[in-house]
């Protein structure tokens, strides 16, 4: 075992010389993250602040910044925590290849609106990924124009009394004003950035320098957090933030 010192990123690593030529010459770094969980604590609490007020929340922002986590396991574990059921949160993730049939709009609205079986109880609705949703023509009206969207699918649910609904979005049909002006002025939305330097170093195991120093290489992306070679982190960043 040799110890190096990784000049690019300013940190300690050891170096582990294997047989296997896969993982020859493998940078590790020392520094590791804390085991717990990133709590967003901000955007939590604004997603708590918006719930049940009868509009639309959406949630946008940059691939890989952490909104699929933010509504389908922290804002989750929030209502939970309340005593909601897990039965009255329905969430669907239009990303998952089990879920593609409920990309076409009318499966998705019928999906849903199959599992709010109480109208005394409320139901939070989780869409993740709601860019994803197919347009169709409207098999109801003689109209080749006449098209339906995810749009018509989630302003129809707000008709549900009992109903509060989230979704997320990643890309221009979900960015911007262009929201307000999709959802009518019904939506209200919730920007989630990649993870302050705050957030960054309240994770980190090690000084702030050497946080610093990690933060400026690679980033604040929350995934990055879990990784712990210079090479994994490269990876990641080229296949699943830059990449198409």
């Amino acid at each position: 075992m040799v110890v190096v010192e990784c000049l690019y990123a300013g940190l300690t690593c050891i170096q582990h010389n294997t047989k296997e030529k896969a993982y020859k010459n493998v940078p590790i770094c020392k520094k590791t993250r804390r085991n717990k969980e990133l709590p967003r604590k901000q955007y939590v609490d604004e997603l708590i602040n918006l719930k049940d007020n009868g509009r639309i929340k959406i949630v946008t922002g940059l691939r890989r910044s952490g909104k699929s986590v933010l509504l389908f396991d922290l804002f989750r574990d929030y209502l939970l925590s309340e005593g909601i059921v897990s039965e009255q949160i329905i969430g669907i993730q239009l990303d998952d290849m089990q879920n593609m049939k409920y990309r076409n709009p009318l499966e998705l609205d019928k999906h849903i609106r199959e599992q709010i079986t109480d109208a005394k109880k409320r139901f939070h609705i989780f869409i993740d990924e709601i860019q994803l949703g197919s347009e169709i023509q409207n098999p109801y009206v003689d109209d080749p124009d006449a098209k339906i969207t995810f749009v018509e699918v989630v302003l129809g649910l707000t008709k549900i009394k009992n109903a509060d609904i989230y979704v997320t979005g990643s890309n221009s049909k979900m960015l911007s004003s262009d929201i307000l002006t999709q959802f009518r002025d019904r939506g209200d939305e919730v920007k989630v950035f990649p993870l302050s330097f705050a957030e960054f170093y309240d994770a980190f195991e090690g000084d702030k320098r050497e946080a610093w120093q990690e933060y400026y290489t690679y980033g604040g992306m929350p995934v990055i957090a879990g990784l712990n070679t210079h090479e994994r982190k490269n990876k990641y960043l080229k296949d699943s933030v830059y990449g198409n």
